[in-house]
């Protein structure tokens, strides 16, 4: 269907652009170390960065990443992947 028979042997080349997205990493009230935006060419790939651990003072403990700045809806590396460009926010909870 749309294809044109040529009458020979042929060889065909593929030629793509990779889609491209900005994963930057928030740390929502502390601070990160390394480079807190990453550009992604494979949406299963996620970058070294997401193992950064942020740190925050006043007794806090990093709880992971969250797709939300209110931290309601983590980012699972097993589950999501990356669709488009993104943020993802560092969640904390205080320790008392």
């Amino acid at each position: 269907a749309g294809g044109k028979w040529i009458g020979r042997d042929a060889i065909l080349y593929t030629n793509w652009i990779p889609n491209e997205y900005t994963i930057t990493l928030d740390a929502n009230g502390g601070t990160i170390n390394g480079n807190a935006t990453q550009v992604l060419e494979d949406q299963f790939f996620m970058p070294e960065a997401i193992n950064y651990v942020p740190q925050r003072a006043g007794g806090y403990v990093f709880t992971g990443w969250y797709m939300d700045q209110n931290c309601e809806y983590p980012w699972d590396m097993a589950q999501n992947k990356v669709e488009q460009s993104m943020t993802l926010y560092a969640g904390w909870e205080k320790i008392e």
